[in-house]
């Protein structure tokens, strides 16, 4: 769970920036499959997460199959301190090349 939350702390759109990025994350991790449902399999895993013992949730980027570009942004969203996080313009800039293959 993101320190500001698990602290007590009211959310705050760099709780949002965390959780965006574990969305990211599981969106780029190979071994879940692309089909019908995987959303709801895919939110229902990082509830599980969240709901688990573990004070922070950091996957290993290393096992990302991904273009750098979007690993850097996950890590950056997943920084312990809040100030730290990009806000979600800068996200949007950052992953902007994701559009260049629609």
């Amino acid at each position: 769970m993101d320190i500001m939350l698990h602290n007590g702390m009211p959310p705050a759109d760099k709780a949002d920036v965390y959780a965006f990025s574990l969305i990211l994350d599981r969106g780029e991790t190979p071994s879940i499959p692309a089909k019908k449902g995987t959303i709801a399999l895919l939110y229902l895993e990082i509830i599980e997460l969240l709901r688990s013992e573990s004070p922070s949730i950091r996957p290993d980027i290393a096992r990302l199959a991904c273009e750098p570009y979007i690993s850097d942004c996950i890590r950056d969203c997943w920084a312990e301190d809040p100030d730290m996080r990009p806000t979600f313009k800068d996200i949007r800039v950052k992953l902007k090349p994701m559009l260049q293959g629609m």
